[in-house]
């Protein structure tokens, strides 16, 4: 089990009432939130990294990192969707919804983006690598 995994966010029954969507959705941000900490300091950390073991080890909690993410953000647009179909007819709750699923699109683009410079780096650091055994 991964260092970075949290609290499972399955529980025994799944919500259905407007209120308990509105909760799991925000416990899954925090969630996402904390992970995507994680995958931006795990960025800044492996600027500075040079060793071969120190990379694959960044490699793979980059890896196990994504997925966990990648779960999380799919959990999140899923609770998003069951709570659309359970908005209340008064009140401000489109609005909310609205704002669950802009948070979502802010999560999606900041790990997208996170995670395409990870992606660069390593081609990088390996074509370098290479062209750096070749000199030897």
């Amino acid at each position: 089990m991964s260092r970075y995994m949290s609290v499972s966010l399955a529980s025994t029954k799944s919500p259905s009432t407007w209120e308990e969507l509105r909760k799991q959705a925000r416990f899954i941000e925090n969630d996402i939130d904390q992970k995507l900490i994680s995958y931006s300091k795990l960025a800044a950390n492996h600027r500075g990294s040079s060793s071969s073991s120190s990379l694959m080890e960044s490699r793979n909690t980059f890896e196990t990192l994504s997925k966990e993410i990648d779960d999380s953000l799919q959990k999140l647009a899923d609770c998003n969707e069951r709570m659309s179909g359970c908005i209340p007819s008064h009140g401000h709750y489109g609005h909310t919804l609205q704002r669950h699923r802009e948070i979502l699109q802010d999560y999606n683009g900041e790990f997208n983006k996170t995670k395409a410079n990870l992606e660069a780096i390593w081609q990088r650091e390996q074509l370098l690598g290479s062209v750096d055994q070749d000199l030897k």
